[in-house]
């Protein structure tokens, strides 16, 4: 069937898969499937290309319902001309894309994607979920596509020297991706945390002191105003516990205190949504942390009524995970990317 299809384009006409399942842009819809099943996202700043059609699909659906925005979705299956370097080098090119990110199973030729990529990652960051590492996973890409891949430690470096940002699960090449997308570079490594449940808190420390990051005392003046806002068994520093009788006007100035702070870099934001005294302002004053210029990641979770409420967050740039691991690791990553930037 290929054959036939090369034989028809005879060069002249460039063609994206087979075996693939279409793709998605601003009033360009050319999916194979019915809105009904598979809703479309809302524009953004987010460009996906997938190698693989389920994959892509069931990411293109998370993205949509989570009120993500993407400027485009390029499902390239079999790669029999156009491949992901060619789309690397136009995505580089495409104002409307501030990030990259890429499912990746096989590549012909890994030295011009490292190539390619060292140069893009200079002007935006491109993310890759690379798959079938294993012996196993190999041999599943070979029948999936017909091609060999190399082993798990060849494309890491690969990655790593290039500067190109690697997901290890599906949820980090989305969440990485829409952190990236949206957010100014962590130029440090001090991080606040406010939060109203201490557990929260504590496995968000836990996660930002794993990668190498600092947890550091608020500055005395910052204190101050804790203290003044915090209820007397409130807990007045780094992770600070606004506790579960918290409201908005709690959260507002908390969260100015923190962000004013010159002894952090960049804040993990953390709001469980169900507490009775927290009025839905909240959201509202999140989203007004961007003023700030720090950049900040946000961990709200619970079911569909938490869902519906943040997705406000989402739509004016602000990145929200249902767990503080996830919500902390989309922080570093924005030192990691900063860390490429400084390379020469």
């Amino acid at each position: 069937a290929e054959e036939e299809i090369k034989k028809i384009a005879k060069g002249k006409i460039r063609l994206i898969g087979p075996n693939c399942v279409g793709i998605y842009k601003k009033n360009l819809d050319m999916l194979f499937f019915p809105r009904k099943r598979l809703k479309r996202p809302i524009d953004g700043s987010i460009a996906f290309i997938t190698q693989s059609g389920a994959f892509g699909t069931a990411l293109l659906d998370m993205i949509a319902n989570e009120g993500v925005g993407v400027s485009k979705f390029i499902s390239i299956g079999n790669k029999m001309d156009v491949d992901e370097i060619e789309l690397l080098k136009y995505l580089e090119r495409d104002l409307d894309t501030r990030c990259i990110a890429m499912y990746l199973e096989s590549t012909e030729n890994g030295l011009k994607l490292i190539e390619a990529a060292r140069k893009i990652v200079k002007k935006k960051p491109i993310v890759i979920y690379k798959a079938g590492k294993t012996q196993k996973g190999s041999e599943a890409v070979l029948s999936h596509t017909g091609k060999l891949t190399k082993g798990p430690e060849v494309y890491s470096s690969a990655f790593k020297q290039a500067g190109i940002i690697e997901a290890h699960t599906t949820e980090e090449i989305f969440d990485y991706a829409k952190s990236l997308a949206n957010q100014p570079i962590l130029d440090g490594i001090r991080i606040g945390i406010v939060t109203d449940g201490g557990g929260f808190g504590i496995i968000a420390a836990d996660e930002i002191s794993k990668a190498g990051l600092e947890i550091p005392e608020y500055s005395k003046d910052t204190m101050r105003v804790l203290r003044n806002v915090l209820p007397s068994y409130g807990i007045a520093r780094n992770p600070v516990d606004l506790t579960g009788d918290a409201n908005a006007e709690r959260y507002e100035k908390a969260l100015n205190a923190v962000f004013k702070d010159k002894q952090i870099d960049g804040v993990v934001v953390i709001a469980l949504l169900q507490i009775p005294t927290l009025e839905e302002k909240v959201i509202d004053v999140i989203r007004d942390c961007k003023v700030h210029g720090k950049p900040f990641t946000v961990c709200t979770t619970g079911g569909k009524w938490v869902r519906e409420r943040v997705k406000t967050l989402e739509r004016f740039g602000v990145p929200v995970y249902p767990t503080p691991e996830r919500a902390a690791k989309a922080l570093v990553v924005l030192k990691e990317y900063a860390d490429v930037l400084k390379r020469k």
